[in-house]
């Protein structure tokens, strides 16, 4: 009975163990939690006097929300005693396949979570790939404006204008010339102009001098000779200073003048050459126009394109985000999931190894109250030999007793009659007791042989003597208990 009993607390103590445990320090958790917000509130309400209509409806519907959590835990973990139950069940029919299948459940789980997270990582590069290509583009739309904006400006606007500034200096620098060329031959005419008055002058106040010579009379024929002949070579060199002058200033006058109508033909040629160019510049100054409004009308044919480009990429690229938003919640959820999963697994795989472990402790337990209750036999074998061993030392005691009492008589007769008669009943009374010394002699051999066989606690390993086989009961309760 005691051994039964043993193994019923046990049994009972392990089925506790195996029950919700962890549940219940989150529901203590949650009730500490619970109790200090009660707290909290009741020291904010002594503290601040009344509080706000806010923060009371805030305090009590966080605290609503615990309640609820708390009902929903306790309901889950009501939940989960149920399905641990089940599971005891079944894993007492066959819980190796359950185990199975919860591993395939959860490698599939995990392989799934795999799956969306390499999704989520290709998708994440495709809109990466999208970003870099919107941006491409619009580098390249920059470019191509600015490259064509510059080839045009630089590679003929400008050409054209270095050579209209190159033909406008030269023809800047031809007139000053041609200017200078003019005012040093109309100085040149000025001064002849003037040395030719001056020769009429002279000529005039010669002839003058010359018939007021001739209207005053013959003063002397000597001086008036002298003077004229003087007059004659002043005159002469004069005139002959006067044609050298004229021949030479006109000469440097044909010659200044061809120069003039060379360089007159020079400018016209100049000027036709700008006339050109100038009518080149307008063409491309056209083209240019013409260029730059096609450019422009490309420009915003190609900035309406980019823009609905970019338009639909930041579509696609909010709802690439929406979905991997979705994705990364989903595969969370699954993480959790799998997380949750993976912990009851790990809860049964704990719960399946203590109870194999107690299912092995209890299978010793049984072994050794087996070998127990084999001993208890054997005992009980003994004890029924020990007694009828005793029953025969009982007799044989009863006999001694009956003979003792008969020899007390005896001596009592013997004493009576006469001291002489005393050495003879003491022998007879040391006859007498040797019988009753060997009869007494073998019930001494039983608990010797009771003492030899020991028994052992299951948990603790403690021996005891197998006539003190009740003690061991007593212990393997407390030892257990």
């Amino acid at each position: 009975m005691a051994s039964r009993s043993a193994k019923e607390s046990v049994i009972n103590k392990l089925g506790v163990k195996l029950g919700g445990a962890h549940k219940n320090d989150e529901i203590s958790e949650l009730r500490k939690e619970n109790d200090c917000l009660k707290k909290a509130l009741h020291e904010m309400s002594r503290l601040t006097g009344e509080p706000t209509d806010s923060e009371s409806n805030k305090l009590l519907e966080r605290i609503l929300a615990l309640e609820t959590l708390r009902e929903k835990n306790s309901q889950q973990i009501l939940a989960k005693d149920q399905e641990i139950a089940a599971l005891r069940k079944e894993r007492r029919l066959g819980s190796d396949g359950i185990l199975v299948g919860l591993r395939d459940q959860l490698s599939q789980e995990v392989h799934e979570a795999e799956m969306k997270e390499k999704l989520f990582q290709s998708l994440k590069q495709e809109t990466e790939d999208v970003k870099n290509k919107l941006v491409a583009v619009s580098a390249k739309c920059q470019e191509l404006e600015n490259r064509d904006n510059t080839q045009v400006s630089v590679s003929e606007v400008d050409i054209i204008q270095e050579h209209l500034r190159d033909a406008l200096e030269k023809n800047r620098q031809w007139l000053v010339y041609d200017q200078q060329r003019e005012a040093y031959v109309s100085a040149v005419l000025t001064r002849t102009f003037q040395l030719e008055q001056q020769l009429k002058q002279a000529s005039e106040s010669l002839a003058r001098q010359h018939r007021d010579a001739s209207s005053e009379g013959d003063v002397s024929v000597s001086c008036q000779t002298n003077h004229k002949e003087t007059l004659y070579a002043m005159t002469f060199d004069l005139e002959r200073r006067a044609t050298e002058v004229r021949q030479r200033y006109e000469g440097l006058l044909q010659e200044v003048q061809g120069e003039l109508q060379t360089e007159r033909e020079r400018t016209t040629k100049t000027q036709r050459q700008i006339t050109q160019l100038h009518q080149q510049y307008e063409d491309r100054e056209r083209e240019l126009r013409e260029a730059r409004q096609r450019l422009q009308e490309e420009h915003l044919s190609n900035q309406k394109a980019t823009e609905e480009q970019r338009r639909r990429s930041r579509d696609r690229v909010s709802r690439m985000q929406v979905e991997v938003e979705n994705i990364h919640s989903k595969l969370e959820e699954e993480r959790q999931r799998s997380a949750e999963l993976l912990q009851q697994v790990n809860l049964l795989q704990k719960s399946l190894l203590n109870q194999q472990e107690d299912q092995r402790r209890i299978l010793v337990l049984e072994e050794q109250i087996q070998q127990s209750a084999k001993d208890l036999e054997d005992e009980k074998r003994d004890n029924q030999h020990l007694r009828r061993q005793l029953h025969k030392v009982l007799r044989e005691l009863r006999k001694a007793k009956d003979y003792i009492v008969n020899l007390e008589l005896e001596c009592q007769k013997a004493q009576r009659e006469a001291d002489t008669c005393e050495q003879s009943a003491y022998l007879s009374v040391d006859k007498a007791d040797t019988p009753s010394e060997k009869g007494l002699s073998s019930p001494t051999k039983a608990p010797c042989l009771l003492d030899e066989s020991f028994l052992e606690c299951p948990n603790c390993r403690v021996q005891y003597p197998t006539s003190r086989h009740r003690e061991l009961l007593l212990h393997v309760d407390q030892c257990f208990g």
